[in-house]
């Protein structure tokens, strides 16, 4: 759905244009709005593949495999007006017009030239999937939904083929990118169960056994990390693992410092007064896009929460927030 497109030929552009867009900046690190988390997670920040220096190196001929061919189509329009992506040829490999079969192949290695000083990138929504070597190809994106494991499988195979120049290995690593984790992970379960007939193996031992072939990083909203075949299990029956649940809890994203400085003389017993000493703003969002903002003395930390401002009972947590705050400065003004 993300990806869906009308229209044919230059005509053609994706329905949600702006979000695509959108996805267009954030895997080349130049999303706005996730600015400030990546300032927040420092050195443990996901690598993005075209920002992270280790990826941009590597991933200079990459497949992008695509819904259907107005998908291709619309991307490769897309891609025109992005003035980072002028540096790629983009060649689209759908439609009638890039020829059948094997006809499909030759503008690919033509653009290419010498693989070493150019960048091109392959759109395609099934052609040279499968029965076809490009060596240069580094990366591919899996950006629709596939039910078949072997259709996967086969098109992410397609950047395997060993890549070699006067006996110098070219490639030594290649990089399968899916943006989406319960997607690309069931089909790891399915398709390793699959592969090993045995019925005395335990489905773990099996997506263990394959996965020390094709290690899995996911980034679980905290950092990138390699999950082990218990946790791929646990995400394809249940949509999510225990432990990337509780590595969350972990994410600096949770926790926003912002002091507030307030230098005037102490004055005592006013109401919403701060006294002159330094406070943390503390806001809790309600359902009505307002802050309720509570004030919390002799404190140094700021964590941002959301609640609904009632509850399916009725009850009014902004009005239990409240009176926590009443309670609190009673009890400081005891102290």
């Amino acid at each position: 759905v993300f990806f869906s497109a009308k229209g044919k030929g230059d005509d053609a552009h994706f329905v949600y244009e702006d979000y695509v867009q959108k996805w267009l900046d954030l895997i080349r690190g130049a999303y706005l709005e996730t600015a400030v988390d990546e300032l927040k997670l420092g050195a443990q920040r996901p690598p993005m593949p075209f920002s992270d220096g280790r990826l941009l190196n590597v991933l200079n001929h990459t497949i992008w495999f695509l819904p259907n061919v107005a998908s291709c189509e619309a991307m490769r329009n897309l891609l025109a007006r992005n003035n980072f992506y002028r540096d790629y040829t983009v060649n689209c490999c759908a439609g009638t017009r890039a020829g059948i079969g094997l006809a499909a192949l030759e503008p690919v290695q033509k653009s290419m030239k010498d693989p070493l000083s150019t960048k091109t990138i392959t759109l395609t929504c099934g052609k040279l999937t499968t029965g076809v070597t490009v060596k240069p190809w580094s990366g591919i994106f899996m950006l629709r939904n596939l039910k078949s494991p072997e259709t996967y499988f086969q098109a992410a195979f397609r950047v395997q083929s060993p890549w070699e120049i006067d006996g110098e290995v070219m490639k030594e690593e290649v990089y399968v990118f899916d943006f989406a984790l319960d997607r690309a992970l069931k089909q790891i379960a399915d398709y390793s169960c699959r592969l090993n007939p045995d019925l005395s193996a335990s489905p773990e031992k099996k997506v263990e056994e394959f996965i020390s072939f094709l290690p899995v990083l996911a980034y679980d909203g905290a950092k990138m990390t390699q999950i082990n075949a218990a946790e791929i299990l646990d995400f394809a029956m249940s949509g999510t693992s225990a432990t990337l649940l509780a590595r969350r809890w972990e994410s600096a994203l949770l926790v926003n410092v912002e002091k507030r400085e307030g230098r005037q003389p102490h004055r005592k017993g006013k109401e919403g007064t701060d006294g002159g000493r330094e406070t943390v703003q503390v806001s809790a969002q309600t359902d009505s896009g307002k802050a309720d903002q509570i004030c919390y003395p002799r404190t140094d930390l700021h964590v941002s929460d959301r609640f609904p401002r009632a509850d399916p009972c009725g009850r009014d947590h902004t009005a239990g927030a409240r009176a926590f705050q009443e309670g609190h400065r009673s009890g400081c003004e005891g102290l």
